[in-house]
């Protein structure tokens, strides 16, 4: 742990395109780390996500090769950004506005059986794509 907070701004910085930043608890000292180019993306909305292997991930939804956002990492230890994934419109979507998640290499397909069945069914299971919950009777929640 460093004892500093990381984060993005969608506006502002040099190309007023967003920037990468930490803030150091201990002395409240605020470090502009990157700025977003558009040419290496632009305007990121959601959150950074810290990996085990201690990078920092995270999506832009404009910018880069096509214009239409990037996926990329931000190293700590050497101040390195690195755009990982140019996002171009087609079959691979564009413009993510999202959130990143690591998963373990070893997860496995599908999700347990939900024991009481009756009143719940989950199909189809595992899924790729379309998960459908089904309550055999209504509720509130």
């Amino acid at each position: 742990m460093t004892g500093k907070l990381y984060g993005m701004t969608k506006i502002g910085g040099l190309d007023s395109v967003g920037v990468i930043f930490s803030y150091d608890i201990s002395d409240s000292t605020y470090s502009d780390l990157y700025d977003f180019d558009n040419t290496h993306g632009a305007n990121p909305f959601r959150e950074l996500m810290q990996a085990s292997d201690g990078l920092l991930f995270g999506a832009a939804v404009n910018g880069g090769t096509y214009n239409k956002g990037v996926l990329f990492s931000y190293n700590i230890s050497t101040n390195t950004y690195d755009v990982l994934y140019n996002f171009d419109g087609g079959n691979d979507g564009s413009n993510p506005d999202c959130d990143l998640v690591e998963l373990p290499d070893n997860i496995t397909n599908g999700i347990k059986p939900i024991s009481n069945n009756e009143e719940i069914s989950v199909y189809p299971n595992p899924a790729t794509s379309r998960l459908t919950f089904h309550l055999s009777s209504p509720s509130p929640n």
